[in-house]
């Protein structure tokens, strides 16, 4: 289902994610460029803990921040079946609120994610042009030499 740019918005962000759960054959959710919002984030992370068939999920340039990275990485399941994550065109790695460097808790819940197996399925993974830097790059690095099944990797570029 490709429902690209088509400003949904946080609350059609919303009502989609609230349909996942009932879908029983979806294998490819595209939301790219519909502005979701920390809102709809967290209302995709939901519906991720009971989607059983969703093996793609594409939500690149919605202006995702570490804060929505983080929350989406919380509601991750051990039983999920995404295979394939496009997070490219992002801020995972956002400046913190006091301006005190990076904000990289989006990423380290992700190495978490990774390191301890919620993501058995997971082999490919964009984060091209997600405001990653150096600090998160190493940080990444670490959890994706230890999860086997992560076959694609594309991009850390700041």
């Amino acid at each position: 289902l490709n429902l690209s740019y088509n400003q949904l918005g946080p609350e059609g962000v919303s009502i989609v994610s609230g349909a996942l759960p009932f879908q029983t054959s979806l294998e490819t959710l595209i939301l790219s460029g519909n502005e979701m919002g920390l809102a709809g984030v967290k209302a995709l992370g939901i519906a991720l803990r009971t989607a059983t068939t969703l093996e793609t999920l594409n939500v690149s340039s919605n202006s995702i921040t570490s804060e929505g990275l983080e929350s989406l990485c919380g509601a991750w399941r051990t039983g999920n079946s995404l295979e394939k994550l496009v997070l490219s065109r992002n801020q995972v790695t956002s400046a913190a609120r006091a301006h005190k460097g990076r904000d990289y808790a989006g990423v380290k819940s992700f190495t978490v994610l990774l390191r301890t197996g919620r993501a058995p399925r997971l082999t490919s993974l964009d984060m091209r042009e997600s405001g990653m830097d150096a600090e998160a790059g190493r940080l990444l690095a670490g959890a994706v030499c230890s999860h086997a099944k992560l076959t694609s990797l594309n991009g850390i570029h700041p």
